[in-house]
């Protein structure tokens, strides 16, 4: 009879011991459900917060862009400069939009940001006011000191052909002349950071820096007309 009673006794023990390994098993699994669940409600959470951003952002350009002025095409940025000089950048408009070498585009108002170079069927290049072949002619709003902007590698602009005898200093905006014909006038250029003489004593010229992040660009406007 003892005997019989220790093997119950050991059966029920192995008997638990079995449940409890099952139960540490079904424990494991379902963390390692949560954990996946947890995962996905993050991913989503991220996924629903950059949308928002994104619309909040189009939502600004659409507002800030001078419809009443302008006929504009928006856009999207889906490519840039990714060697650090951010003098270029690709829109998710061709020609099948209607886009064409040459038009301007601007952002967060009418703060000018460059032209379409290239077009291709369903993109476009744009071609950064620093980039070293952009040359846009401008004028300052406060002395109406006329200059040509042209970028410098993709760094910074330089106002130059400024006269001596012009009247230049930091904190003046320089926006576009519309000489020349290729961008209407008052669009925004950027601000005067520096002013110095050329080596050869002839001329003025002056570093500007733009009033939009180029860096930071998602949406865009194209002057059309």
């Amino acid at each position: 009879m003892p005997v019989v009673q220790v093997g119950y006794i050991g059966g029920n023990k192995l008997k638990d011991t079995t449940n409890t390994l099952k139960s540490i098993g079904t424990l494991k699994q379902d963390n390692q459900n949560l954990y996946k669940e947890n995962l996905k409600l993050k991913s989503k959470i991220t996924e629903l917060k950059d949308i928002t951003n994104e619309n909040k952002k189009l939502r600004e350009e659409l507002n800030l862009s001078p419809k009443e002025e302008f006929n504009l095409i928006g856009a999207e940025v889906i490519n840039r400069d990714i060697s650090g000089k951010i003098d270029w950048i690709k829109i998710n408009l061709g020609s099948q939009d209607g886009l064409k070498e040459g038009l301007p585009v601007i952002v967060a108002g009418k703060n000018l940001i460059g032209f379409v170079d290239e077009v291709f069927v369903n993109q476009s290049k744009v071609k950064l006011t620093n980039h070293p072949d952009s040359s846009v002619n401008i004028v300052t709003v406060e002395s109406g000191t006329e200059a040509i902007a042209k970028g410098e590698h993709g760094i910074s602009i330089k106002a130059e052909n400024i006269h001596q005898d012009a009247e230049i200093e930091t904190g003046m905006t320089f926006i576009t002349s519309q000489i020349g014909g290729k961008f209407p006038r008052g669009l925004s250029v950027g601000v005067v950071q520096s002013v110095a003489t050329t080596q050869d004593g002839l001329f003025k010229e002056a570093r500007i820096t733009p009033l939009v992040d180029f860096n930071k660009i998602r949406f865009v406007s194209v002057i059309v007309e």
